[in-house]
C-alpha cells in the first residue's frame, strides 16, 4: 500500500519545522565583579542561576538583543563577557549591554569563537 502524497508532504514540513526551531544552549555571563545578586535572579520572564562572578541559563535567546544582557546587567552588576558555545556578544554589544537604555539594541555585533 503506498502512502499518500499528502501524508509524505506533511510529515516533511513537520520534520523541517522542528529543525528550524532555534537551538538550546547554556548562555554565560561574567561580571567585572562579584555579583550583587546570588542564587535564582529573575530578570524579566528569564530565571538566572548566579554565583561568584557568573551568571548561567539554557535556552533559547535572541542574540541580536542585547536588552537580555542590559537587563541582567541592572540586576547584578556590569558585565565583561556575554554569550554561548559559539558565539559572544561583542564590544560594541558589551558596551551597551551595560549602558541604563532598557532599549538598546546592536544589530550585527558578535563575534564567533
Amino acid at each position: 500500500m503506498a502512502i499518500p502524497r499528502f501524508q509524505v508532504v506533511a510529515a516533511m514540513a513537520a520534520v523541517l519545522t522542528h529543525a528550524a526551531v532555534a537551538a538550546d544552549y547554556t548562555y554565560v555571563a561574567v561580571t567585572e565583579g562579584t555579583v550583587r545578586k546570588e542564587g535564582m535572579v529573575q530578570v524579566g520572564t528569564l530565571t538566572w542561576l548566579c554565583y561568584g562572578k557568573r551568571c548561567t541559563i539554557h535556552g533559547s535567546l535572541d542574540e541580536r538583543d542585547v536588552a537580555t544582557c542590559q537587563a541582567l546587567a541592572r540586576e547584578v552588576g556590569p558585565i565583561e563577557s556575554f554569550g554561548r558555545p559559539g558565539w559572544a556578544l561583542g564590544p560594541a554589544g558589551l558596551a551597551c549591554c551595560n549602558q541604563p537604555d532598557p532599549g538598546a539594541v546592536a544589530p550585527g555585533d558578535s563575534s564567533s569563537r
